[in-house]
């Protein structure tokens, strides 16, 4: 059966991030095919059109200039469905669409076109194309450094993406070298930068498990607890749903726990993320994978077959989902060691239809044809 999906109701805030770009698309079209419609008008009643070419200099001047925020908000209205519905390859698409436009027309709206480079290096990032993603996290703190007005904030989250597509390719110094580049970037004790911190010490946390740094790890995870629970994450980003970074704060400590022999621990750690996994599974990305295999794997390990099958179960079902995921194959040779060290050797070939794009390494991970039906 295929995996469910159980999404929450909109804030108000995400409400605006969703009708926001359709006002906006609609209206600043509207506002300028007026202005030439006036000018035209007015070519009936005045004697000489010369008179007319500083108005149609001056609106042809001011369209070109107001393409680019056109073409941010017609690209956020687009791409809305496609967030619902996770179909990163969907939204990677538009945006690398209204990158080349904004490119071939040189425009040169610097906040647009960092919103684009790092739109684009995030779908790489979910998509597990980390090389890609560098790249244009990259791009996109290069285009900042020639916007001073660009909020520190965002030259922080910059940094913390490219510090994580760096740690997923196994570059840790690097990493870590880009967390504390952003880190410096976080002094403000602003509710939106005290909200980020949170995702801050989530994003440190991994790169530490990544190292065997328990202990460091486990505190960047306890005080991710604690700014969660004292800041609207909400609030400060509507786009982000609180419970997303819950689950990763859960999983990871389980991780982190059953890393440092605490079973006892780890099982009431484990069992509050099962519980909020099922409820809101759609909140789970395709970035939870890794640590839900390798909370797997540690189980296996221990010979507790049954309790890593509960954590495959919530990997499986996110992994059928984004099939051309690296750590999807990961989820799918975990789960079929599990059945064979269970005596379930069966049922194989039934779980790997599912992902079987992935584990023959046929498709293209960026022209995937989804007439097979797998999603």
């Amino acid at each position: 059966m295929r995996s469910q999906r159980y999404l929450p109701a909109r804030t108000p805030a995400q409400s605006f991030k969703v009708y926001a770009p359709l006002v906006f698309g609609v209206l600043f079209p509207l506002y300028f095919i007026g202005l030439w419609v006036s000018a035209v008008s007015l070519l009936f009643t005045i004697p000489s059109p010369v008179y007319l070419l500083p108005y149609f200099a001056f609106i042809t001047f001011l369209t070109y200039l107001s393409l680019p925020i056109f073409i941010h908000s017609c690209v956020q209205f687009i791409v809305q469905k496609d967030i619902v519905g996770k179909d990163y390859e969907a939204m990677d698409r538009a945006y690398l669409r209204a990158l080349n436009l904004i490119t071939r027309l040189h425009l040169n709206h610097g906040g647009v076109r960092t919103f684009l480079l790092a739109e684009l290096g995030r779908m790489r990032l979910l998509q597990g194309q980390f090389d890609s993603a560098e790249s244009y996290f990259l791009e996109a703190l290069a285009s900042t450094a020639k916007n001073e007005r660009s909020p520190r904030i965002n030259k922080a989250i910059l940094y913390f993406n490219l510090a994580g597509a760096l740690r997923r390719q196994g570059l840790f110094q690097e990493a870590s070298d880009r967390y504390e580049m952003g880190m410096k970037f976080l002094h403000s004790g602003d509710a939106k930068t005290l909200a980020f911190l949170s995702f801050a010490n989530l994003s440190i946390a991994a790169l530490k498990l990544e190292q065997n740094e328990l202990a460091g790890a486990e505190q960047c995870l306890l005080k991710a607890k604690e700014l969660m629970d004292r800041t609207d994450l909400q609030k400060a980003f509507p786009a982000v749903q609180k419970i997303q970074a819950e689950l990763t704060c859960l999983s990871s400590l389980t991780l982190v726990l059953l890393r440092k022999g605490d079973l006892d621990a780890a099982e009431t750690i484990g069992a509050k993320f099962l519980l909020l996994a099922a409820q809101h599974l759609g909140a789970i990305s395709s970035l939870e994978l890794k640590t839900l295999n390798s909370i797997a794997e540690e189980y296996i390990a221990l010979g507790q077959s049954e309790k890593a099958e509960r954590f495959l179960e919530i990997a499986y079902a996110v992994a059928r989902d984004f099939p051309f995921h690296p750590d999807s194959l990961e989820s799918l040779e975990c789960y079929e060691n599990l059945l064979l060290i269970t005596n379930r050797k069966a049922e194989i070939a039934d779980m790997r239809m599912w992902l079987r794009p992935v584990a023959d390494g046929s498709a293209n991970l960026l022209t995937f044809d989804n007439s097979s039906g797998l999603t």
